[in-house]
């Protein structure tokens, strides 16, 4: 079975040959231009450019190919990441449930949709590959061109143009939409970009072999249906519909890829071979039918899906957890001897709060950086112990800190002090293996930590005075309340040491805050 491959929608002008296992077929279709999220996922305008997929016109698939064999595979448990804690929600219309993962700004249901509508299916007619992949969809189907649910989507279906909400519920559970041409650019930005997207999304298991699955997305290898009613590509591809149309008969799709070898354009800075895994938001019949993910119509805070800050920290360890009732944060806590700290970076929004790499949603997962008057408060929002504490232009800091310091803590917590960070030292056993006993046990270069109390130090860098360089995966700073001349102290772990070391710097840098229970 043959399938012309046209260019996809990030355009990476690869020249790809004897693409065997490919199952669709080029036909002509209306397209329309995309906008350009390229900026706000972190993706040159070079790698999301529709416009380059004018020629491809829209994929549909053959009728020629026979059923393949029933195939025994992973379990749907292993798809999932086993070091990641996922939320989990339930569909009140057949009580199926579903695990969900926030990635970014963004909570995604990290399984396929399995909900049983009108043109949904199987993959080769065996319902025991809905229980493992969920079900596919019509892209009308996806939408609920029939309102069954909601008016969002109403009349969306092949053959015919409709005007979706910019938010269309679909066939999702209540609460849930259908994903956008945005979610999905900004997803792949939030992984890293379209070049590493496939391998950070595919699910732990499937395609063929093990994958990173960093994030907890878990991309399962459903396949799709033909509109003659035949299955491909199970094992190696996984299509997500999106609710936009760019005609009568074609919308767009998510496409996590796997398979062959190609020869890399420049974008890959010279000819070379490459290994061929590509995500990207492609023109699709809507008579196939493809899988569906759900995203949350809701907002960064909510508590109810778990944190992806929680992603590197202990799976069964009994964390304590606090509300910061200043913007409804939720904090996991560890209590280590007779302290109680927060086991989490402070991710509280400021004037000047800065997220690493200066990328929004990094705020998410590794919490805030500030300079140490912003941490202190020093304009004295929240208490006059560190009024006056701002930076003072490389001059020496003439302001007295009350202790303990609340600085932007929230209220019942404070900014440590260097002693504090010292008895938390002698506790875990003393400070030539405090480093080994607080890092997390994953992310570090190296050396990771054991983790031994909970505290979850991840790598996370910070950002220096002058060259703003950031080291992540090799260090982590915390800000302490106290300061002599024109430095602030800090407490230092590296990737390279188990020990833990309390330093100092000129108090415009930016490092992370852990607050400590009053």
């Amino acid at each position: 079975m043959n399938r012309a491959h046209a260019k996809g929608l990030f355009a990476l002008n690869l020249s790809i040959a004897a693409l065997s296992s490919f199952c669709l077929f080029a036909c002509g279709s209306e397209s329309s231009s995309s906008p350009d999220f390229g900026a706000e996922a972190g993706i040159s305008s070079g790698d999301i450019n529709p416009s380059q997929n004018s020629s491809s016109g829209t994929k549909t698939s053959s009728s020629s190919s026979a059923k393949a064999p029933v195939k025994t595979g992973p379990t749907k448990a292993q798809f999932l990441n086993e070091n990641l804690s996922y939320g989990e929600i339930k569909d009140d219309r057949d009580g199926q449930t579903y695990k969900t993962i926030l990635i970014g700004t963004r909570y995604w249901m990290a399984e396929n949709l399995n909900y049983a509508s009108e043109n949904s299916y199987c993959y080769n007619d065996d319902e025991s590959n809905c229980a493992l992949y969920g079900r596919l969809y019509t892209w009308g189907a996806a939408m609920d061109s029939a309102a069954a649910f909601g008016t969002s989507g109403a009349n969306c279906g092949n053959g015919a143009r409709c005007t979706a909400d910019s938010i269309a519920r679909g066939v999702c559970p209540q609460g849930w939409h259908l994903p956008s041409y945005k979610d999905f650019s900004i997803l792949f930005g939030n992984v890293g970009g379209i070049r590493i997207a496939t391998r950070e999304l595919k699910a732990s298991l499937g395609f063929h072999g093990s994958n990173k699955n960093d994030y907890g997305f878990s991309a399962a290898p459903a396949g799709y249906r033909s509109s003659a009613g035949s299955y491909y590509s199970q094992d190696d591809g996984a299509y997500f519909w999106i609710n936009w149309e760019t005609g009568d008969s074609s919308a767009y799709s998510a496409r996590i890829y796997d398979g062959g070898t190609i020869r890399a354009n420049t974008h890959y800075k010279g000819d070379i071979l490459t290994d061929w895994y590509f995500a990207e938001l492609d023109i699709y019949d809507k008579s196939i039918a493809n899988s569906v993910r759900c995203v949350r119509d809701t907002v960064p805070g909510d508590p109810t899906i778990t944190p992806i800050s929680w992603r590197n920290m202990l799976k069964d360890f009994p964390y304590g957890v606090i509300t910061d009732e200043r913007d409804g944060r939720v904090y996991r806590t560890t209590t280590i001897g007779t302290q109680t700290w927060m086991a989490e970076n402070l991710n509280f929004d400021t004037e000047h709060k800065f997220c690493l790499h200066n990328v929004a949603e990094n705020c998410d997962r590794y919490g805030a950086l500030y300079q140490w008057g912003d941490a202190i408060d020093s304009i004295g929002q929240f208490s006059e112990n560190g009024k006056g504490c701002g930076y003072v232009g490389g001059n020496e800091l003439t302001c007295e800190i009350t202790l303990p310091a609340r600085g932007i803590c929230p209220a019942g917590w404070h900014v440590p002090s260097s002693e504090e960070f010292k008895v938390l030292f002698e506790t875990v056993g003393g400070q030539d293996i405090a480093g080994d006993m607080l890092k997390t046990q994953t992310e570090w270069y190296k050396q990771s930590g054991k983790d031994a109390y909970g505290f979850s130090a991840f790598p996370a860098g910070a950002n220096y005075r002058y060259d703003m360089t950031t080291v992540k995966n090799t260090k982590t700073f915390f800000w302490t309340s106290k300061w002599y001349g024109r430095y602030a102290e800090y407490m230092l772990l590296e990737y390279d040491s188990e020990k833990a070391f309390i330093t100092s710097e000129e108090p415009d840098s930016r490092r992370y805050l852990r607050c400590l229970k009053d």
